[in-house]
């Protein structure tokens, strides 16, 4: 069970061992290269199927019987590195989990844009609530980087969006819009 953050695994960890602590191990980056090989060493000689939980590193254990591997908060920006070699979590956790013949499970409140685009596709399926499923409404995902070639300036409020959103209102209905703001991007809805 793989978080985006150390506070989150730990989080996480105190809440899974309860009844069960000694099949439950947490695994991340905070601790010592000591304390990490231990519980790496008590990890691959356990003979009891474990509740791994952790940041990325635990994707790092010696075990060839994973059977489940789930990244919550799969929306997170904290799965990617801004450092050489520039990992990205979603997609060594995906190869792992493939190479193991494990299920690969992203869980979130709110899908990534490329979670929701795979979805679309049909490459992925919604096994859970998503938001959009609450929502009970249609996800549509607009390339707004054809505009910016079309007009030389960028408005995230295309005719489209602002048609919807007056359709919406028109009719009493909420209007919820999510944008993501990333790092020092000079915009947010």
């Amino acid at each position: 069970l793989l978080t985006p953050t150390i506070a989150e695994a730990t989080a996480l960890g105190d809440i899974l061992r309860t009844g069960i602590s000694e099949y439950v191990e947490v695994v991340h980056g905070d601790f010592s290269q000591k304390r990490i090989l231990e519980i790496w060493k008590r990890i691959s000689l356990s003979k009891h199927p474990l509740v791994i939980v952790g940041t990325t590193l635990a994707l790092s254990v010696q075990r060839t019987d994973i059977a489940v591997i789930i990244l919550e908060r799969e929306g997170s920006g904290s799965y990617n590195r801004d450092e050489r070699p520039y990992p990205q979590g979603k997609i060594v956790a995906q190869a792992l989990a493939r190479s193991l013949g494990a299920r690969y499970i992203l869980a979130g409140v709110v899908p990534s844009i490329d979670s929701a685009a795979r979805k679309t596709r049909g490459e992925i399926q919604d096994i859970g609530l998503s938001a959009t499923r609450l929502l009970g409404k249609e996800l549509t995902i607009l390339d707004l980087r054809e505009q910016k070639k079309e007009k030389g300036s960028w408005d995230p409020l295309v005719p489209k969006v602002l048609a919807a959103i007056r359709q919406a209102l028109g009719e009493k209905e909420p209007v919820l819009i999510v944008a993501a703001r990333r790092g020092l991007a000079p915009l947010t809805v």
